[in-house]
């Protein structure tokens, strides 16, 4: 739906890229179409962690309605389905992810960096990975 919404809006964004003037290959506005296509699969989302319409904009109305920010900090974001454990792993691998997309944006291979180290440093690093992806797993479980 957000495709076929995208393709014929395509025309008027086309326009008023070109009056103000913007620059579609700047970091800004791609971090802002990162950012529109984040919040719209979110909000898809809701569809299907709800169980009914009905539900899904309840859920929607009080996204709007109800002003609490420290649910983020008082425990309660727990009750959402993650346990604290879940919740560390989440940021964690976010940050993994974070990392992976800054080093594509500035077209720093990893994998070639390392590959041009000695081969004890390969053990090394990829052994401390192994650990670390170890330690998630029991993390986790």
């Amino acid at each position: 739906m957000y495709q076929v919404i995208g393709d014929v809006l395509k025309p008027a964004r086309d326009k008023i890229v070109g009056k103000c003037g913007l620059n579609r290959e700047a970091f800004t506005h791609k971090l802002l179409n990162v950012a529109g296509t984040f919040i719209l699969v979110d909000f898809s989302w809701i569809f299907f962690r709800a169980s009914r319409f009905r539900e899904a904009f309840i859920i929607i109305r009080q996204m709007f309605s109800v002003y609490n920010p420290w649910v983020m900090f008082d425990g309660s974001i727990y009750n959402c389905g993650l346990n604290s454990k879940n919740f560390w792993l989440l940021l964690v691998c976010l940050l993994v992810l974070l990392f992976a997309d800054c080093c594509k944006y500035r077209k720093i291979q990893v994998r070639e960096i390392i590959m041009h180290q000695d081969s004890w440093f390969q053990v090394v690093f990829i052994s401390f990975l192994h650990m670390v992806l170890i330690w998630l797993a029991w993390l986790v479980l």
